[in-house]
């Protein structure tokens, strides 16, 4: 039996009397599994404070006696090991299988690079050993962070262009390189973490349902180790992206609605939808792997390096198709939350995202919907539209100047004749 300290929210806790024998509850949240015996609760002093730590967690090998169909899932084995299914990659013997890690709340699991030891050698050993905890902690404790940074970048979004009204824009060629390049390799090797993680879950050796992947908490599907980190990366990255903005107001570039909106919402989502434990694999593999693509060419844009067979218009549409993707996942887990429900849990309990989350998800997916769909129309389509405008006005042109050409050489014509009937007049009087 250990001691470890976590913070939690103190708004979805139910704080129990001092008793080591009292199990954790339903009401705990979803960062720790549903009625899970991993862990007892003792009572500590809790400030007013809704960003101090309040719980102190004692871990105990024992088992409540109180088991429900899903505290039977994470009890023993990794879904891997409880499905009698392992690698194809190694032994197929069951009990090959190494033994499961155990993730910061106690709760086993088999992360891919076990199952299959090819892959271990890409992963660092601070990916396999990364504990969640401490940086929950840090961005539940520090959520004024976001709302500064996005009162901030609001501001500069407003003076910005006008400070940069009368001045001569920079450059940046270099440093914008630098910028891009970097993002795209980070979000290419985040879409690799995440993306691979989230096909073995789906997988046979994974054992998990699509219901799993968008309802079970974080805890149970990537909450440590090198998914839980490029989580924590994800989150990072969008405060990290509002630099995007700043160069575009140096270089004096068009600041579009769409692209100070996106910026803005997207990292107020993903942090407040970190420290509310919001399943998130589908929307973090999505938004990496177009991520990686468009910083990419944004990349090889500033050095002029883009290959001719590529369309920036394919951008826009794998991140309309991201909307629809992420929309049909928010109504799903509205559903299986709110409709469906898992049996003895009641209303509202078979999903462990949060209702506030759903709504913000939701209107801000159907909004970046409508703002991509209609940034295409203008963008490709208009564009065809004006292309084909100018070569008609270019075909008008043509024909005007060729009408002019046959007019002047009618009227040319008419003068040679009429001089050749003054030529015969005149020599017919002098004769």
């Amino acid at each position: 039996m250990k001691e470890t300290f976590i913070c939690k929210v103190p708004s979805i806790l139910t704080f129990i009397p001092h008793n080591n024998q009292a199990p954790i509850s339903r009401h705990l949240g979803p960062f720790l599994p549903p009625h899970t015996a991993a862990a007892q609760v003792a009572h500590t002093s809790c400030k007013s404070s809704p960003f101090s730590p309040c719980l102190s967690l004692t871990r105990h090998s024992a088992i409540s006696s109180h088991k429900s169909p899903r505290e039977r899932k994470y009890k023993i084995m990794s879904p891997a090991a409880q499905h009698k299914l392992v690698s194809p990659f190694s032994s197929l013997d069951p009990s090959a299988l190494p033994p499961p890690l155990m993730t910061a709340q106690g709760v086993p699991f088999h992360p891919i690079w076990q199952l299959i030891p090819a892959l271990s050698p890409f992963y660092t050993s601070y990916e396999k050993h990364f504990d969640a905890t401490a940086s929950f902690i840090f961005l539940y404790r520090h959520t004024w962070v976001p709302l500064l940074a996005t009162a901030l970048y609001f501001a500069f979004c407003y003076y910005g262009p006008k400070a940069m009204r009368h001045r001569k824009a920079f450059d940046l060629k270099t440093i914008l390189c630098l910028w891009n390049l970097s993002l795209s390799l980070i979000s290419f090797a985040g879409a690799v973490r995440v993306g691979t993680h989230l096909l073995y879950l789906l997988s046979p050796w994974g054992g998990f349902s699509f219901r799993d992947t968008i309802c079970e908490p974080p805890e149970a599907t990537y909450a440590d180790n090198a998914t839980g980190l490029w989580c924590v990366v994800f989150t990072v990255s969008k405060l990290l992206e509002l630099v995007d903005t700043i160069f575009v107001v140096l270089r004096k570039k068009p600041l579009i609605f769409l692209h100070w909106y996106h910026h803005a919402t997207v990292l107020l989502c993903s942090w407040f939808g970190h420290v509310t434990f919001t399943p998130a694999l589908y929307f973090m593999a999505i938004n990496y792997s177009i991520h990686g693509v468009m910083y990419m060419y944004f990349f090889l844009m500033a050095i002029k390096k883009v290959p001719q067979w590529f369309n920036p218009m394919w951008l826009t549409v794998a991140q309309i198709s991201q909307m629809f993707v992420g929309i049909w996942v928010i109504v799903m887990s509205c559903y299986y939350k709110y409709f469906e429900g898992a049996q003895g849990e009641g209303m509202g309990k078979g999903c462990a995202i949060d209702g506030r989350m759903i709504v913000a998800i939701c209107l801000m997916y159907s909004t970046y919907l409508v703002l991509f769909v209609k940034f295409f129309v203008q963008r490709y389509a208009g564009q065809q539209k004006r292309k084909g405008a100018r070569e008609v006005a270019v075909v008008g042109k043509e024909d005007k100047a060729t009408m002019t050409d046959r007019k002047r050489h009618m009227e040319l014509n008419i003068l040679a004749s009429d001089r050749e009937e003054v030529k015969d007049e005149f020599r017919v009087k002098k004769e």
